[in-house]
Order: structure tokens, then sequence, then C-alpha cells
């Protein structure tokens, strides 16, 4: 679940990127379901919001299954806890930033840039502060990995 969280980040993330190089990773029946291609969704992203959302939805599960292990983790473990814990809370904090993005659809280096789908550094050196602070208590890293998720999937709540 942790892998295929991570995964499933980088291609709904990537849309646009993967589509300028010739790439789509997203699941055909899904845009489908929305009245989408790929290449309607690069074309109209405003129009592919709802399947972005649904991708995002889709990892759910996954995000659940992934803070459940890294939970799993002894704390005693803690650079092996903290790599998992910053690569999932980095994760999750781009869900938050992608949901309802039309930016994902474009190609890096047009008009709509990536970085706004970045997590910027100034929040990632907060974000890795905070984590260390929490990495060896289970009911703080708990909260700090469930609140980024909860973030991501704001209709879950």
């Amino acid at each position: 679940q942790f892998g295929l969280c991570l995964q499933k980040v980088n291609v709904t993330r990537d849309f646009g990127q993967d589509f300028a190089a010739g790439r789509s990773y997203w699941p055909l029946d899904l845009l489908a379901s929305f009245g989408l291609t790929p290449e309607r969704a690069a074309a109209r992203p405003d129009e592919a919001l709802g399947a972005l959302d649904a991708m995002i939805d889709a990892i759910e599960g996954n995000a659940r299954g992934a803070i459940a292990y890294t939970l799993r983790i002894p704390p005693a473990e803690h650079r092996l806890r903290m790599f998992c814990a910053v690569s999932l809370l980095l994760a999750l904090r781009t869900l938050g930033r992608i949901r309802g993005n039309p930016d994902v659809f474009a190609p890096s280096g047009s008009a709509h840039p990536r970085g706004s789908l970045k997590v910027p550094r100034v929040e990632m050196a907060a974000m890795v502060e905070a984590l260390a602070a929490a990495v060896e208590d289970d009911a703080r890293l708990a909260a700090l990995l469930s609140t980024a998720q909860e973030a991501a999937h704001p209709t879950r709540r």
C-alpha cells in the first residue's frame, strides 16, 4: 500500500508532463466515465477536474494503508520511520495541492508552471522539522499524517 500510494500520487501529478512526452498512465475507463480521453483532458483541463478528483479519491485506501505501515515501523527504527514518514507526508501534501488544480494537465514549461504542483521548500522544511519532533511518538506521527490525508480527501471527513 505504501509503494502504491507514492506511485499513484506521482502518476496523478505528472499527467501533463507524461502526456507531453507521449505517455498516459491514467486509467482509460476512469477518463471515459467523465467523457474524456487523455487528449481531451490535456486540451480542456477544466473539464477534467472531476477525473482528477476521482484519481485522488482512488488513492485514499492506499494512503490509509501507507499510514498504517509507517506506524508499524518501531519507533526505535528512527531513520527508517523518518524516511517513510517524509515520503508519505510529501505525497499527501502533494495530493492536497493538486486537488482541483488544472495545472496537473499542463505540460511542464507551459503557461501553467508545474511549480504550483510542488510542495514549496519552506513548507517542506517545516514538514521535516515537525516529523523529526514526532517520528518516535505514535500518536503525534499519526496525527500529522492523518491531518495531511484529511486535507487531501476533504469529502471523506
